[in-house]
């Protein structure tokens, strides 16, 4: 599919004649019941966005309060997992994932992953304190 496939819905914008995706565009393809498949995907991104933001926060707090208790190597690889979670999630966060929900959820969970690995990482070793 490319773009014309779901953006010919045209608008203006900025001065600027612009093609939009609409439900009605996938309604034109698919089925009435898909009218609504856009504003799905739309909720179910935002939803997992949020849930991957707040794995992030939680990793990020729990390496600030028990980071001077950490080797070199657990704290390098704490921050690598981060680093490469907010990657991640920055793919979705500022690349529009709607274009492609599928890909976009195999990303977020890549995101989730390295949050999840950096949370019990971090846990294991507050526990061996």
């Amino acid at each position: 599919v490319n773009c014309m496939a779901c953006h010919l819905k045209k608008t203006l914008s900025k001065g600027h004649d612009v093609r939009t995706a609409s439900g009605d565009t996938c309604a034109a393809c698919h089925t009435k019941q898909h009218r609504k498949m856009l504003d799905d995907w739309k909720k179910t991104l935002k939803k997992e966005i949020a849930d991957g933001e707040e794995l992030e926060a939680e990793a990020i707090q729990l390496l600030s309060e028990i980071k001077g208790n950490l080797d070199k190597k657990q704290l390098s690889q704490a921050e690598a997992m981060i680093a490469k979670g907010i990657q991640l999630l920055d793919i979705v966060r500022f690349g529009n994932g709607v274009h492609n929900k599928k890909y976009a959820i195999t990303i977020l969970d890549g995101a989730f992953g390295n949050f999840e690995d950096t949370i019990e990482l971090l846990e294991g070793a507050k526990g061996a304190e």
